[in-house]
């Protein structure tokens, strides 16, 4: 059985993939990250972090939603062993702010994050449940960790490491997504061949608001890289 390896979005908790968890259900096995909320990682740090608690004896593939995209990435192209496949989920392998890459030596210096608010991460969906969820588990991490995330968003470009995986990759794209561009999905297939973007009505929230699609379309890619075995 393939493990679903997820590794969360700028929260850094894992807290916000439970719905799309139990769609996936007992299809695959599941390995959920959340990252050290003490300290501030860079996606370097990040990466040796993860690094040595990736699955050794059992094949996976790594899910990298939004800011985690940049990390799935740079560890596939190291290419461990047992990594069947990437799935990125509103990501990105280089910055998607271009013109705000000069304020990220900046941005760790403020007293607040300046994240997107829920009006463009949601896309206007009004769906209070999960806003509540999701300011929860942004209130796991202090302001200077998000803040030093988000830097880390402004200045990354692992473009020359997607050129190096070998394993094949599956873009969830949101239609609604109002944060990151639909020409990221195609930035990335045209440096990564072996891409397949699947669309879902969803915004950047997609895993929190379309988590049934999310899960269907994911347990197919996996189902494909069980037939390729």
């Amino acid at each position: 059985m393939i493990t679903v390896v997820l590794l969360p979005g700028m929260d850094g908790t894992g807290m916000l993939f439970a719905d799309f968890e139990a769609e996936l259900g007992s299809a695959v096995s599941i390995r959920r990250f959340s990252f050290p909320n003490d300290r501030a990682l860079s996606y370097a740090a990040l990466e040796s972090w993860l690094e040595g608690q990736l699955p050794q004896a059992q094949p996976y593939v790594l899910l990298g939603e939004s800011f985690s995209g940049p990390l799935a990435i740079s560890l596939a192209a190291k290419r461990p062993p047992g990594l069947k496949g990437v799935i990125l989920c509103c990501s990105f392998a280089q910055s998607p702010m271009p013109p705000a890459r000069r304020l990220a030596g900046l941005v760790k210096w403020m007293p607040l994050p300046v994240l997107p608010g829920e009006f463009v991460l949601f896309s206007g969906f009004p769906d209070a449940q999960r806003r509540v969820a999701f300011r929860r588990a942004l209130g796991e991490s202090t302001a200077a960790i998000l803040a030093a995330r988000l830097a880390e968003v402004l200045r990354v470009d692992v473009r020359a490491k997607l050129a190096r995986m070998s394993v094949p990759l599956f873009y969830l794209r949101g239609k609604r997504d109002w944060l990151i561009p639909r020409k990221e999905a195609d930035r990335i297939a045209r440096l990564h061949q072996a891409t397949t973007i699947h669309d879902i009505d969803a915004p950047h929230m997609l895993l929190q608001m379309a988590p049934q699609m999310a899960a269907k379309a994911v347990l197919r890619f996996v189902g494909t890289l069980n037939q390729s075995n």
